[in-house]
Parts: C-alpha cells; sequence; structure tokens
C-alpha cells in the first residue's frame, strides 16, 4: 500500500509503505517448530546508487510439537486346521505417525522368544515415516509343544519412532493366537498264545498306546479287564506316565 497511489514504488523522504503476504507452512517448518523469516526492502535513490535493509529476524511458532505413534499387530496359523509342534505363525504389523512431525529410527521391536526377524515394507525412506504414513511388517515364530499344551500363543510388541525434538515415542501392541486342544489316543492290542493254548499255558498281550492328539498327555495308563489278567508292564519313551503328541 503506497503513500501515494498514483506513483508505486516511490517513497518521499518519512514517507512509509506497508504490504502484506500468505505463507503456508510445510511439514519442514513443523518439524522445526517455528518459520524463521527475515525481509529485505530495497530502493534507488537520485543519484542512482542502491538504498537496502534488512528487517529483524522474525519467528513465528508453529503447531506444538505432537509426536505419536499407533501400532496395531495380528497372527494367524499358517495351517489353521490343527496346531502341531514346529507349525509356523505368522505375524502382522502396522505402524503407523499419527502425529504432526516426522518421525525417524522407526522401528518394532517383538519380544517373542524365536520370531524371526521383521521385515518392514516402508512407504518411502526407510526408518522413516512422514506424517499420516505407516509402515507394514512381517514376521514369522515356530510352535513349541509348551504353547500349544497352554492353548495359546501370546506375542508383545513394541513400535517406536523419534521427533526432530524431544525424546522418543512409542505404542505397544499384544496379539494371542488361540491353539485348539485335539486330545486323543490310540490303543492296539496283541495276543499270543505261549504254547499249544492248554490250560495252563500262558497268552502274552502286547499294547501300544498312542497319542494321536496335538497335546502333553500325562496320568497315561492302562487297564485291562480280563479276569486273571497280570498288571502291564511299560516301556516309556521319555517321563513315565507322559506321552508327547506322536510318542507311542
Amino acid at each position: 500500500t503506497w503513500p501515494t497511489p498514483a506513483t508505486p514504488g516511490v517513497l518521499a523522504p518519512g514517507e512509509i509503505a506497508t504490504a502484506t503476504a500468505d505463507y503456508e507452512i510445510t511439514q519442514d517448518d513443523v518439524d522445526a517448530g517455528a518459520v524463521l523469516n527475515i525481509a529485505t526492502a530495497d530502493g534507488v535513490d537520485p543519484n542512482d546508487t542502491d538504498v537496502t535493509d534488512d528487517s529483524e529476524a522474525n519467528t513465528v511458532p508453529t503447531e506444538t510439537i505432537r509426536a505419536e505413534v499407533e501400532l496395531t499387530k495380528n497372527g494367524v496359523l499358517a495351517d489353521p486346521a490343527r496346531a502341531d509342534e514346529g507349525d509356523t505363525v505368522n505375524w502382522s504389523f502396522e505402524l503407523s505417525n499419527t502425529g504432526n512431525v516426522t518421525l525417524t529410527g522407526v522401528e518394532i521391536v517383538d519380544s517373542l522368544a524365536g520370531i524371526s526377524a521383521v521385515t518392514y515394507t516402508w512407504p518411502g525412506a526407510d526408518g522413516t515415516l512422514e506424517v499420516g504414513e505407516s509402515v507394514t511388517a512381517t514376521a514369522t515364530s515356530t510352535l513349541t509343544q509348551a504353547q500349544i499344551d497352554g492353548g495359546t500363543v501370546e506375542n508383545d510388541a513394541v513400535g517406536s519412532g523419534t521427533p526432530p525434538r524431544g525424546d522418543a515415542v512409542s505404542d505397544p501392541a499384544t496379539a494371542a493366537v488361540v491353539l485348539a486342544s485335539q486330545a486323543s489316543m490310540d490303543v492296539t492290542k496283541v495276543g499270543t498264545v505261549d504254547g499249544a493254548g492248554n490250560a495252563g499255558d500262558t497268552i502274552d498281550y502286547d499294547f501300544g498306546i498312542t497319542n494321536s492328539g496335538n497335546v502333553t498327555l500325562t496320568l497315561v495308563d492302562l487297564v485291562d479287564a480280563l479276569v486273571g489278567v497280570s498288571s502291564p508292564v511299560f516301556s516309556w519313551p521319555g517321563t513315565p506316565g507322559e506321552l508327547q503328541p506322536g510318542e507311542t
């Protein structure tokens, strides 16, 4: 706004021109926490000499820094029909930048023993999430018999990232995969006469008790209803009275 509208760009001694301008805040400004602005005015005097002056630095704070992440997690059995020791569980993750500043050093740490390394699919630069961006990731683990006997495999993970200023932020997530218990056993029995089959001869019975399910069986025993049969003598594959899946 010139003091003499008819002669824009001309200032007589003591006159003042005012001006305005708009500026759109960028993500870099938000990350920096402020917009730094220095303006320069210039003109030419009657002797054709350049005259210039800089304004003082003007710093306008941007929105208060708000660094946040959100982690979601899911687990699925590779073979959902039945869980057996050694089967694979596929874990999936999604970590989102829900704040208003860029995050670097982004990572997901999973605490499950024996889980594989986390594999990421980044939307841009590795380890960096811009505002509103998400990274997806996967990992796998192998089922143990203890997990199957317990009925679930629980998995805790933490996603984190570091803002331009301040401490790192994080968000935990837990996922549990239910493992259906399928308890079953198969019993076989064979009798062999030790002799001609006369009174007083002995019949030898051989039994096989197999754990055909997917959970550990304890207090395993055998009761034969035949009157006069002797007590069974066992040959255990491991701990007496216990059968792991597949053991006989």
